[in-house]
């Protein structure tokens, strides 16, 4: 490296990019050092003027001041200073502008490798006068080839192999604190004391690299013989080293036998010096073979959707909790401090991005808290200062509470005064400084309604007062209110008028005649509802006990497989003991040994089993009695009974008379002080002398109530119980019964005791049960599983909801009978009069809108007839300019913006955590899915196409949000050649996911496909995307239809309907293309069909 390193400023408004092009490359080592980071153009001036960099890399699109009037700046003030662009994709013009501005070149951010970041910053330092690279040069010294191989110039080591040759190499390294005055001086003196002093190693090979500024790493060659040696001498120079520099730590790597392993050693090791000091603050010798000198904990996934749910929910000071949670958790698991630090940087960012705060407030509070979190040098500096900053945020977002009800307020106002604009809420919140996100989750929680519902609202309501002015053309009003098409008007007054009348409740009887017929439909509908619910309960009881009793079977048979690996864990431990000379010498031993003797076998025994306990359980009690009349007991407490007492007992007795074998029974209270009184299962297993068949002890294992209960805990439930009982009949051990110990008595049992094991249907005691019988041949007992059907099922049905459910919807048809009667019923005389008067030959000629509910009704039918008239012709000649543009279209809406800043941020956080093979399977899906939307212009493509890009979303989603809800496929063979519009199936396998499972509740999404005859000569192709979700209450699966709120695309189920009304024609079926049934609690079943299959 050169004297001088040449200095750089990073100018880009995203913070995670700054810190990616930080850890990018080695800056230093290259020659180059960041003298400063800047946000946008105009903080970067300021800081060209007082840190004089040499190169400026900077982005384009920045806020203040973006690139290009950054450059032209820069350009006239400092002719000198070498310019790198920052470039995405979409910014090549901008990119243009700025080589004409004389700028080195520009890299793409997408794409940019180490290598491409560092060519062009020597491209860039060519320019600069005086500049050399001669850092690059390399000699042939030991001390050169040894730093060459620890930065990675070279990999295997074999030059610095043939002049310095050993059977063991070790590295020591010196690390000066960061940030040390006169770091420089300080490691050459240092040096020099490390060059004196290696004449002390006698025998032992050793160069000195100085490895940058703060570090001078020694590598040692030795000998077997002189490890302890070189260990002493090592403690002993760093205890002078660190007399000379208080601000140094030493390290002593791991030795290694190969030149290969070193530059690995080296990085994880004795690069890290920092991190060391960071979490052993005040030690000044770490040696990296001692366990407890190591770090680098692997970095836990951080529970981001949770996160942001809090944020948007507005819940700061439960978030703020969350992310205190998880930095204890990485320090306590001593993870990398640069990552660690970066990690919890970002979380503070997205927290702050949340808040209201103004563009140059917010940029000083996220500077002044993230220079905090980097200067904190030590692990309780750090927690603390993270601790006070987020309790800061939390109290600033508080305060922001309270004022933003009066910037909402403005912004009701102001819509009301613009609706007639193109309003956007984007637009809206970057106006009144609200995040899209929070503005978005305002109007649905706080207004109960979307907003476009909203301003929708709000424009029919201005159309409303419009039309009572006569004058005015019907056909005129969608505009003065805002909307750019009428017949989308026409659509949205109609709903809203509806919904506005359903709203305003029924209108009072007009005789007794509208009463009775009211009165028969209502009775109707009531039986019908009382019969189809009798008949569906009925039903689904049957298939939910079958569906339950299945999982639950699959639950039972692992807790049968943990108790089998809990019996063969004991088995290894019995042989083990068994086969300890240590035991045998304790328990067989007639004569009396020394304290040395005994204490040297007690430990023998202690080691031996420890080595042998396998089993999962903490510290199990085990005692280990001899027939000798000794004992041994695995914990510190007292045994309470005689040895001739425990040799009688009815575990021990089992296990003489049949040594080979380890037995369970059952005890009301064992053999020590804790246990003296308690419910236990005792594993005992008789010791004998495999030659003279002598027994010489037996091993004893107490198991209280709370150790088995780990085995089946997570089977049991409020209505699920587990028992276990033994030969005899007797219960040993169960969850919620009082009678252990005790003959089992229970009806089910009595039924099921004799037959084979399996899963049955048992009625007992005016229940019925499932029963999961089981015979665990090893324990020497049975196993049950029983599921109270009764109890599952209340748990499944809601009885007061399905009951307000019918009522509500009695109501509802009700009301729409008396519509009916109103309407049929009232004389029409007077309107067809007035009707055949304002006939004209003119379709400008409207009836005004006055009279009664029905009048209006036809009257505005009417009128939108005539609008329909005129419009008819004008949509004829549109009909094939649309068709053909329909492609156009889809392509516009296919990818939401949000969808791919989410995904993107969703890798970035993969990338963080690093889980490299998530992140690789991520990243191809989505790149997948982008090349099959964009690149493929094509409309329709092969079924097998579709679903490879719902595969890939489907990828994705489960990386964004989990693998709770799981996605299966049901295709016919001869579906996968057939053609179909692309994205047609996305939208509803999206609306699966987000509707269907909206807290985030575990279910299944199957696709299924088949061709169908629906008639003797047409033939279509059959699309079910079924999910098991909450479903949708009477009415929704039309609305849905209409729901334009998508999550990957713009492409609506609505948009579907009507690409598909396009290509293949109108039907008189509305629902014919497709059509909705969902059931609440039950889940939704959508039908696509596609004509002309093949």
């Amino acid at each position: 490296m050169g004297e001088e390193s040449i200095r750089v400023l990073i100018v880009d408004d995203e913070f995670i990019m700054r810190q990616g092009l930080r850890y990018m490359i080695h800056w230093e080592e290259e020659g180059f050092t960041i003298v400063g980071e800047a946000a946008n153009g105009k903080d970067a001036m300021d800081q060209i003027e007082k840190l004089q960099p040499q190169i400026v890399l900077s982005d384009i699109v920045m806020p203040l001041m973006d690139g290009v009037d950054f450059t032209v700046a820069v350009h006239h003030r400092y002719p000198h200073v070498q310019m790198i662009i920052l470039s995405g994709y979409d910014n090549f013009e901008y990119v243009k502008q700025t080589l004409m501005q004389g700028v080195v070149d520009y890299i793409l951010k997408p794409t940019l490798t180490p290598h491409e970041l560092l060519g062009v910053l020597q491209k860039a330092a060519a320019r600069i006068p005086g500049w050399h690279p001669d850092h690059a040069m390399t000699g042939e010294t030991a001390e050169e080839l040894l730093k060459e191989l620890l930065l990675g110039e070279t990999k295997t080591g074999e030059e610095l192999q043939k002049v310095f040759a050993a059977s063991y190499y070790c590295m020591y390294a010196v690390t000066i604190a960061h940030g040390s005055e006169r770091a420089a001086e300080t490691a050459e003196l240092l040096c020099e004391k490390i060059q004196r002093a290696k004449s002390e190693f006698s025998g032992v090979q050793s160069c000195v690299a100085l490895m940058k500024k703060e570090q001078i790493c020694v590598l040692f060659g030795y000998e077997m013989s002189q490890r302890s040696m070189l260990r002493i001498k090592l403690e002993k120079l760093n205890g002078e080293i660190g007399l000379m520099c208080e601000d140094t730590i030493g390290i002593i790597s791991t030795p290694c036998q190969s030149m290969g392993q070193l530059r690995e050693i080296y990085q994880r090791e004795l690069a890290r010096g920092a991190d060391l000091s960071f979490y052993y603050p005040g030690k000044k010798l770490f040696v990296m073979e001692n366990e407890k000198d190591r770090i680098g904990g692997t970095i836990e996934r951080f529970d981001f959707t949770r996160y942001n749910r809090l944020l948007l929910g507005g819940q700061y000071r439960q978030a703020a909790d969350q992310l205190l949670g998880y930095n204890h958790a990485l320090c306590e698991s001593r993870a990398d401090v640069y990552r660690m630090k970066n990690q919890i940087k970002n979380m503070f960012m997205v927290f702050l991005d949340m808040l209201q705060l103004e563009e140059d407030e917010k940029l000083r509070v996220q500077e002044h808290f993230l220079w905090e979190v980097d200067a904190a040098g030590e692990r309780l500096s750090y927690e603390q200062t993270v601790a006070r900053i987020a309790s800061e945020v939390a109290d600033i977002s508080a305060k922001q509470n309270t004022k933003e009800d009066a910037r909402m307020d403005q912004i009701l106002t102001y819509m009301e005064q613009h609706y007639t604009e193109d309003l956007k809420l984007e637009d809206l919140g970057e106006k009144f400084g609200f995040s899209y996100n929070y503005l978005s989750a305002y109007f649905n929680q706080q207004m109960n309604e979307g907003f476009n519902d909203y301003l929708n609202r709000v424009r029919i309501h201005k159309a409303c007062e419009i039309l009572q002015d006569l004058t005015v053309p019907v056909a005129q009003v969608s505009a003065l209110v805002g909307y750019s098409g009428h017949s989308y008007f026409c659509r949205v007054f109609k709903n809203i008028r509806e919904r506005h009348h359903r709203n305003g409740g029924g209108t009072a009887l007009k005789n007794s005649l509208a009463g009775r017929i009211l009165a028969m439909v209502l009775l109707g509908i009531s039986l019908i509802a009382v019969i189809v619910s009798t008949v569906v309960l009925s039903m689904s009881r049957k298939v939910f006990t079958e569906t339950y009793g299945q999982s639950q079977e699959k639950v039972f048979s692992q807790v049968e497989n943990e108790l089998n690996d809990f019996h063969t864990s004991l088995r290894k431990m019995t042989d083990a003991i068994d086969s300890s000379w240590a035991f045998r010498l304790f328990l067989d031993s007639q004569e009396k040994s020394d304290n040395t003797q005994v204490f040297q076998n007690i430990y023998q025994m202690e080691q031996d089993l420890n080595a042998a306990n396998a089993t999962d359980i903490d510290r199990l009690s085990i005692l280990v009695v001899g027939m000798n009349g000794v004992n041994y007991l695995s914990r510190t407490e007292t045994v309470v009974l005689s040895n001739d007492q425990i040799l009688t007992s009815a575990p021990v007795v089992r296990a003489l008379k049949e040594p080979d074998s380890i037995h369970y029974t059952y005890s009301h209270g064992a053999y020590t002080m804790t246990s003296r009184y308690s419910d236990v299962i005792i594993a005992s297993k008789a010791l004998y002398l495999p030659e003279s068949q002598k027994t010489y002890g037996v091993v004893l294992v107490t198991l209280a109530m709370d150790d088995i209960r780990r085995f089946y805990d997570y089977f049991t439930s409020e209505h699920t119980s587990w028992y276990l009982v033994d030969a005899d009949g007797t219960l040993m051990c169960a969850d919620k019964s009082r009678n252990i110990g005790k003959k089992l008595e229970e009806d089910w049992y009595k039924n099921i005791a004799k037959k084979p094991d399996g899963r049955y249907q048992i009625t007992g005691s005016g229940k019925t049960y499932t029963v999961l019988s089981q015979n665990l041949s090893y324990l020497g007992c049975h196993m049950y599983g029983v599921i109270d059907n009764e109890m599952a099922i209340q748990d499944l049905y809601n009885m007061p909801l399905l009951i307000l459910i019918c009522a509500v919807t009695a109501g509802f048809i009700m009301l729409l009978c008396l519509f009916y009667l109103q309407k049929t019923l009232h004389p029409l005389s007077n309107l067809v009069s007035k009707m055949a008067i304002s006939r004209r030959k003119e379709f400008r000629e409207y009836i005004p809108v006055e009279g009664t509910c029905e009048v209006q009704q036809l009257a505005s039918t009417y009128n939108e007839m005539l609008d329909d008239i005129q419009n008819y012709i004008g949509e004829l000649l549109d009909t094939q300019r649309a068709q053909r543009k329909a492609e156009i279209k889809a392509l516009q809406m296919q990818i939401n913006p949000h969808y791919i800043y989410n995904t993107l941020a969703s890798i970035k956080w993969l990338v963080y955590q690093n889980d490299t093979e998530k992140t690789t399977r991520t990243i191809d899906a989505f790149i997948s899915l982008l090349r099959n939307t964009i690149s493929n212009t094509e409309e329709m493509v092969s079924v097998e196409q579709e679903l490879v890009n719902i595969e890939n979303y489907i990828l994705i989603n489960h990386t964004r949000y989990g693998d709770q809800i799981r996605v299966e496929y049901e295709i016919q063979p001869d579906c996968y050649n057939c053609n179909l519009p692309k994205l047609v199936l996305q939208p509803f396998v999206e609306n699966a996911f987000f509707h269907g499972f909206p807290s985030g509740e575990q279910g299944t999404i199957c696709v299924r496909m088949r061709r169908v005859m629906i008639d003797e000569t047409n033939e279509v192709l059959e699309v079910q995307v079924a999910d098991d979700g909450v479903g949708m209450e009477t009415g929704d699966p039309k609305k849905i239809v209409k729901n334009r709120k998508e999550h990957f695309s713009g492409i609506g189920v609505q948009n579907v309907q009507e690409r598909l009304a396009l290509i293949y024609g109108k039907r008189e079926e509305p629902d014919f293309y497709i059509h909705i049934d969902s059931v609440p609690g039950h889940g939704t079943t959508v039908r696509i069909r596609i004509p002309s299959a093949s």
